[in-house]
């Protein structure tokens, strides 16, 4: 049976199946596999390179691949391509992994990033006092950014997740600074907003953790 690039499937027969895709020209080097998750089945034909970034992502969320693959799959429009979609992914996260780390632990230098970043992205400090924010995370958030800014993050917002922030505060300051995931809901009655957010821990020059976050798409 054929499956087509991206398309989804159902059967719980199989876990986890890998095939290499046949390919004429070397140069190309694509492996196809098919990948299950909750039942369903998801074809992906990639370039090596992306594999590999796929599979260094999933490590460092503690996922498996095929949940991150799902994940990524559930984010997508109905008509969009899933192997283009996680080639986006992995860019993405590559760059916002590659800006943290250029950041360096310069507070002026992350919150220059969360102003001008074009994704929603904000700063907190160990207190979750928001000290920046891009113009995109202000539109997501739908609170003005007088009001955020300088303000605490539970005002308007809630973290849920295996660990907690104050957990990922305690973990940094002891110099663990691991990026982690978590659930930002918002607590503003009458509303229903809730998104995945990646915090990265960093410790400034004084010794005082500082955390960029992204609202994962």
């Amino acid at each position: 049976m054929t499956i087509s690039d991206g398309e989804m499937l159902y059967d719980d027969a199989i876990d986890i199946a890998s095939e290499p895709s046949p390919v004429s020209a070397p140069i190309a080097r694509w492996e196809q596999r098919i990948l299950q998750h909750a039942g369903r089945r998801y074809s992906l034909r990639l370039e090596h390179e992306f594999w590999s970034a796929l599979e260094r992502i999933a490590e460092r969320r503690k996922l498996r691949l095929n949940r991150l693959v799902a994940d990524i799959a559930q984010q997508c429009a109905a008509d969009d391509n899933l192997s283009s979609s996680v080639r986006v992914f992995c860019m993405t996260e590559n760059q916002q992994s590659a800006l943290a780390r250029s950041a360096g632990a310069d507070r002026t230098s992350l919150l220059a990033i969360a102003e001008t970043a074009p994704s929603p992205c904000f700063v907190l400090d160990s207190e979750q006092i928001v000290l920046g924010a891009s113009e995109a995370f202000v539109r997501w958030s739908g609170v003005a950014r007088d009001s955020l800014l300088r303000h605490k993050a539970a005002t308007h917002f809630r973290f849920q997740g295996t660990i907690s922030f104050e957990a990922i505060v305690t973990r940094a300051v002891r110099g663990f600074a691991q990026s982690e995931s978590l659930r930002i809901i918002s607590v503003a009655p009458g509303r229903v907003l809730a998104a995945e957010v990646r915090v990265v821990p960093m410790i400034s020059a004084r010794g005082r953790p500082l955390f960029l976050a992204w609202i994962l798409a």
